[in-house]
């Protein structure tokens, strides 16, 4: 790579930090904020490290559920008749009541009625 290249390649990354920087900034700005007022009402700084992990390992928890979430809305949506008809008939209720749709009838009607929701 010759001088020019690195360069320019040295300015892309330092733009890409400086916008990535600006985008961040009222975030970390207000929690500076909150941590000095934390530490104002008498908590020390080893107390706000401690919530903030704690508040961390929530949102991670928060995330995985969600992706879980994700994943299955994905597989159903993935799924024919004859794998919707595998599944229990309490399960399909469950799903069925998630998305607002008639839960009465025979496990054959639910699977209908979830395959054709799920493809529309």
């Amino acid at each position: 790579m010759d001088a020019l290249s690195t360069f320019l390649l040295c300015l892309t990354v330092a733009a890409l930090i400086y916008g990535l920087w600006m985008r961040l900034k009222p975030t970390v700005t207000v929690l500076i904020d909150e941590v000095e007022e934390a530490m104002e009402d008498g908590l020390t700084l080893d107390e706000v490290l401690d919530v903030a992990k704690d508040v961390a390992e929530a949102a991670e928890e928060i995330i995985e559920a969600v992706e879980d979430v994700k994943e299955e809305i994905d597989t159903l949506r993935g799924a024919s008749t004859e794998e919707l008809g595998k599944m229990l008939k309490a399960d399909l209720i469950k799903h069925a009541e998630a998305r607002g749709l008639d839960t009465s009838g025979l496990k054959a009607d639910l699977v209908e009625r979830l395959h054709a929701h799920l493809k529309a």
